[in-house]
């Protein structure tokens, strides 16, 4: 059984917390190490699906209420 993490790892879509010691700068970001092809494939069919599936769209415009940013939704 695969871990949901190496799946995520490979896709290049783990969160990594910059901080030096005890002191954290900013916020969380992707990792973008892995395969970029991949990650890309994966934001156009999200794109898509937020664009013509109505369940999508309801979860999108949910998330957004909530006080998401768009492109994190």
């Amino acid at each position: 059984m695969r871990s949901v993490h190496l799946e995520n790892s490979y896709v290049g879509i783990t969160p990594t917390i910059r901080e030096s010691g005890s002191s954290v700068r900013g916020r969380s970001r992707i990792s973008k190490v892995g395969n970029k092809k991949l990650r890309d494939l994966v934001f156009l069919v999200a794109f898509s699906a937020y664009k013509y599936n109505r369940g999508c769209k309801a979860l999108y415009d949910r998330i957004v209420a909530k006080g998401k940013r768009a492109k994190l939704a």
